[in-house]
C-alpha cells in the first residue's frame, strides 16, 4: 500500500467530509452551519483586506493560483469570484476531489498529500492558497514537506 492511501488522518478527514460535505466538514464538524460560515466570512474579510492592504485585488484578475486543500470549494469559489486567470486545486479526500471536480469542472483538480514527496502541480503560481491546512500536518517531516 502507498503512503498516500495509508496516512490515518486522509481516513478521518474523509469519514468527516462523507458526513458533512459542508462548510462543517473543513471547520468545525460539532459546531452549526451557522457558525462555520460566519467564521469563513471572517476569513475571507481578512484575506480581502489583506490583498487591499497590499494593492493586490485588482491583481488577482491576471493570477494563476494554486489552492491546496480545496474541502468543499470555498476558496476555489473565492478565486473564481476574483477571476483568477487561471485556478487549480488539490485535496487529501477522494470525497473532495470527485465533488470538486462536479462543481468546478473547468478547474483542474488533484488527489494530493502535500506531506509526501513530488506533489503534482507543475509550473509557477502567484497565489498559493493553503487556508487551514498546516496545522493539521503533525509530524515534522511531512510540515517541512509541505513547506517546499
Amino acid at each position: 500500500m502507498d503512503a498516500y492511501a495509508a496516512d490515518p488522518h486522509r481516513a478521518y478527514w474523509e469519514s468527516v467530509l462523507e458526513e458533512r460535505y459542508d462548510l462543517r466538514g473543513t471547520g468545525f464538524p460539532d459546531l452549526p452551519l451557522s457558525w462555520n460560515r460566519w467564521l469563513y466570512r471572517q476569513t475571507r474579510g481578512s484575506v480581502d483586506r489583506l490583498l487591499a492592504r497590499n494593492n493586490l485585488t485588482s491583481r488577482t484578475a491576471d493570477a494563476s493560483v494554486l489552492d491546496i486543500g480545496s474541502g468543499v470549494g470555498h476558496w476555489l469559489q473565492y478565486w473564481t469570484d476574483h477571476r483568477a486567470a487561471s485556478l487549480q486545486g488539490g485535496d487529501l479526500t477522494a470525497t473532495a476531489v470527485k465533488e470538486l471536480r462536479r462543481r468546478f469542472p473547468d478547474v483542474p483538480m488533484a488527489a494530493v498529500d502535500i506531506g509526501l514527496p513530488d506533489p503534482p502541480f507543475q509550473g509557477r503560481y502567484d497565489v498559493i492558497s493553503m487556508m487551514a491546512v498546516l496545522q493539521h500536518i503533525a509530524d515534522d517531516v511531512r510540515w517541512r514537506q509541505a513547506l517546499v
